[in-house]
């Protein structure tokens, strides 16, 4: 698993705005259109890689300086095989290097795979939200 930061122009290829000149495949269920075009304005991402394959994204739902909330996604066709957990686990170190001190997270009560990934990650459940 590698990350690579997200620019413009990978959104723009992945919504077909751009020629497919990337030297990456795409996972064919990352993400519908409207998703991918909604992800695109969080205010930093990066592209979930495996081998030359494309898997997911994670990125900051903000960007509040010393405190962050993450989110990340992958290709329901590669759950189960860890990449979200090896993602979060890239990323924690460089946002440390940033100088966030503070990384937060929301997830489905009925979502256990991504708590999951959270507490392989150090996370600690903090609350229970209902919507």
């Amino acid at each position: 698993m590698k990350l690579k930061p997200a620019n413009d122009d990978d959104f723009r290829w992945l919504l077909g705005q751009l020629p497919a000149t990337r030297p990456l495949t795409v996972a064919p269920d990352l993400a519908p259109d409207d998703v991918i075009a909604i992800v695109r304005r969080l205010p930093a991402n990066w592209l979930m890689i495996v081998g030359d394959e494309l898997v997911g994204i994670i990125g900051l739902k903000n960007d509040a300086g010393s405190e962050v909330e993450v989110g990340y996604g992958t290709a329901a066709s590669r759950w189960g095989r860890g990449y979200a957990s090896a993602a979060l686990a890239a990323l924690l170190p460089v946002l440390s290097e940033r100088g966030v001190r503070g990384v937060n997270a929301e997830t489905s009560v009925k979502n256990p795979s991504s708590q999951r990934v959270l507490e392989r990650n150090g996370f600690a459940r903090v609350g229970e939200r209902v919507d």
